[in-house]
């Protein structure tokens, strides 16, 4: 992630798709997850900005511009 290797190997689309699957099933099965909501969201950011085929890891990107700051090795 620091390097900003955002190849894909599990892509932003497919994790969002298995997270939102094991929402809905928790939702029927009366179980919270709030934190997987969470996570769905900013998953969901990382696609409205077109990182739908980056690695899952690109929402590393979507938390950076959150947090108005860039992750980078220490020197």
């Amino acid at each position: 992630m620091v390097d900003r290797d955002f190849r894909p190997h599990f892509s932003v689309n497919n994790m969002y798709k298995d997270l939102s699957n094991a929402v809905k099933l928790a939702e029927e099965c009366g179980v919270s997850l709030p934190v997987a909501g969470a996570a769905r969201e900013i998953l969901r950011a990382a696609k409205s900005q077109g990182k739908g085929d980056l690695d899952s890891c690109a929402v590393m990107t979507v938390l950076e511009t959150m947090a108005n700051t860039v992750v980078q090795r220490r020197a």
